[in-house]
């Protein structure tokens, strides 16, 4: 069992002071920036004017958007898309 002494405490303290400070720097963030269109351009289905846009985040390598994909989405497309709701 290790024993925490004086010492080794003020010195742990005083490494969490010092990090804190280091990685405490002011950072801006354009927004605009974050929430524009990638330059490859979006990809999109549907009418440009329906009245509910829905935005999917999936990853190529998860197991669940893969099965949303393979036995959800087709139903969803054919009801929804399709159909111009969405």
């Amino acid at each position: 069992m290790t024993m925490i002494n004086r010492r080794n405490l003020l010195a742990s303290a005083a490494m969490s002071a010092l990090a804190t400070t280091a990685f405490a720097q002011d950072v801006v963030v354009d927004t605009a920036a974050l929430n524009a269109p990638p330059a490859m351009g979006e990809m999109s289905l549907g009418k440009d004017d329906a009245k509910v846009t829905v935005i999917e985040y999936a990853s190529a390598s998860c197991p669940h958007c893969a099965e949303f994909n393979n036995d959800q989405f087709p139903k969803f497309k054919t009801d929804y898309i399709d159909t111009g709701k969405v």
